[in-house]
């Protein structure tokens, strides 16, 4: 069993069209611009269909042509390396990922495609470490642990056969290190079957996410801060997983002020801004969250129909309170927070569409 040259065109192919929607994570600043609109970037559906028809000298001159425009863009530096493997540039493929995985270590696509080539050149405790950090991206990437056994078969092996070499009598590691041959005989021998045709499904706006906080945000942080929340139920359309449950989410602080002792409101408006599906982050576009789980004091309220900021804060005890199910009825001058481990509940404003496996 071994590694296959075709993992890396499975991950470019078989979830192209979710690879090319990733955008950057949104930058700790407070001038972090507002997410790009959610679908697919045109120019990068034109260069995957170059790549697919093997017109790698186009492709490369288009990539090179938006990378000196943007040169962190993450599905061009992607492609590009994807690109320097399939004409047999091992090496620069090798850094592009590695640099891919270094500024974006939360996608699982580069640690993945990065263990292929490293398994390529024999080298599979690196493999096995890139997959490992693939997996702890995204505990559900299917490719990354298939991958990942496959390198175990191998490193196994190895070692059987360093144990025949130090004692030629010892049976049970020879009968292992058949078992393990027997394994790569059968993956060469095995007709992939061709995987089923994605499908294409528009998640519609208005639909609700119901997630859960990660690291916490409050009115005294930078807007533009980013968070991370994970979906509490699975997101489901028509009967086609979209996300599960436990899947990552980032968001960003559209709007924090911290009032003053004495007079003023403290705000805190938090919007979603990417979705990780099939371990690649879509861009998407939310209101305010508008409904939480219980607060730990009793006085708490829903959202206004309006959507309002969350965390306006009423000037006096029982006269108003905080927007927001979770966030705490405060006095003026006090923080809004919401705590690690706290629901909240944020609606799409535009519909997004996706394409998935069946």
């Amino acid at each position: 069993m071994m590694i296959r040259a075709v993992a890396l065109a499975l991950v470019v192919f078989a979830s192209m069209a979710l690879a090319q929607q990733a955008p950057p994570p949104p930058p700790d600043s407070a001038t972090a611009p507002p997410p790009p609109p959610p679908g697919l970037t045109p120019e990068l559906v034109e260069i995957s269909k170059m790549i697919r028809d093997g017109q790698y000298a186009a492709a490369q001159s288009k990539l090179d042509a938006l990378l000196a425009s943007d040169a962190k863009n993450p599905q061009a530096r992607f492609l590009k390396g994807v690109v320097q493997n399939d004409e047999g540039n091992a090496d620069a493929a090798l850094a592009t990922f590695q640099s891919l995985t270094e500024d974006y270590p939360e996608l699982p696509e580069p640690h993945n495609n990065l263990a292929v080539i490293w398994a390529q050149k024999g080298q599979y405790e690196k493999a096995k470490s890139s997959l490992e950090l693939a997996l702890r991206s995204n505990p559900d990437y299917a490719i990354a642990h298939e991958n990942l056994g496959d390198v175990y078969t191998r490193l196994a092996g190895a070692e059987y056969d360093r144990a025949m070499s130090l004692d030629k009598g010892n049976k049970s590691a020879q009968a292992k290190l058949k078992l393990v041959r027997d394994l790569y005989a059968m993956e060469a021998s095995v007709t992939p079957t061709p995987a089923p045709a994605p499908s294409a499904v528009t998640v519609n706006a208005g639909t609700g996410l119901l997630v859960r906080m990660v690291d916490g945000a409050s009115s005294r942080d930078a807007r533009g801060k980013r968070f991370t929340v994970t979906l509490e139920t699975d997101l489901v359309v028509n009967g086609m997983m979209v996300a599960k449950a436990g899947t990552r989410c980032y968001g960003r602080v559209a709007n924090a002020k911290q009032a003053g002792r004495v007079a003023g409101r403290s705000v805190l408006d938090l919007r979603l801004s990417e979705l990780t599906i099939n371990g690649v982050l879509v861009s998407i576009l939310t209101g305010p969250y508008i409904e939480a789980g219980k607060s730990s004091l009793a006085k708490t309220a829903k959202t206004t129909a309006t959507g309002a900021a969350i965390g306006a804060i009423a000037g006096d005890a029982g006269k108003g309170a905080a927007i927001g199910a979770t966030a705490t009825v405060l006095k003026r001058g006090e923080t809004v927070v919401v705590k690690p481990g706290e629901l909240m509940e944020f609606q799409l404003q535009q519909p997004l569409t996706v394409t998935i496996a069946r």
